[in-house]
């Protein structure tokens, strides 16, 4: 975990053991003060990109060196974009860029330090979230385009389409999604957010029949 707000806590990073429940607080500092960043872990790095006020920067932090690197920039300024990790690039989704909500997309090669524009999304969104469901399939969900939104769309990287997924049982953005597997199945859960209020609510959908939302687990 890294950057976020207030801005006096901002270029905190942070390492949480989700095996043993605790927190480490030796990582180094991360080079900006900044939230609304986005990354994805490559190649055994972390890789960050973007971040408030919309800047292009990416960083890269390997438990090796154990110190954040510039290792490049996107093309466009981005905020509250989107990423996964596919074919050992960080592929960014949309975001906010001084009052415009982008539809862009682009990869990103922390090897080489170079972006490449990818296809533009359905429709231009920020605030929402994405997860990797296989190698080569991203489920992009909610969000906002100046409205909150309840739309999710399957990015297929092979073929670089975009298609509709079902709609959640409530529009938010500011979300969190990740992946639940319980042995038996796997489920896309989504969190909180933000809706005429904060969200306590969760939401999540069947891998095995990705056809509906449902409340709660």
């Amino acid at each position: 975990m890294t950057t976020g707000s207030p801005t006096s806590s901002a270029d905190k990073t942070e390492a949480f053991d989700v095996v043993a429940s605790t927190t480490c607080q030796s990582l180094p500092a991360y080079p900006l003060s900044t939230d609304s960043a986005t990354g994805a872990f490559v190649n055994t790095k972390a890789v960050i990109c973007g971040g408030y006020p919309a800047i292009t920067n990416c960083y890269t932090l390997s438990k090796s060196e154990n110190t954040w690197k510039l290792s490049g920039n996107l093309i466009t300024g981005r905020e509250s974009a989107a990423s996964v990790e596919i074919n050992n690039k960080l592929v960014v989704f949309g975001g906010y860029n001084y009052g415009v909500y982008l539809e862009s997309t682009e990869e990103f090669d922390a090897d080489s330090g170079t972006a490449t524009a990818g296809p533009n999304m359905p429709l231009p969104i920020g605030f929402h979230c994405a997860v990797k469901v296989n190698d080569t399939t991203v489920l992009i969900i909610g969000g906002s385009d100046g409205s909150k939104l309840s739309s999710s769309y399957f990015y297929n990287a092979e073929l670089e389409t975009f298609t509709a997924g079902p709609s959640l049982t409530l529009a938010r953005s500011g979300h969190a999604c990740s992946i639940l597997a319980t042995g038996t199945e796997r489920l896309v859960v989504v969190t909180g957010g933000y809706n005429d209020g904060y969200l306590d609510s969760t939401e999540y959908m069947d891998l095995d029949q990705p056809t509906m939302w449902k409340t709660g687990l």
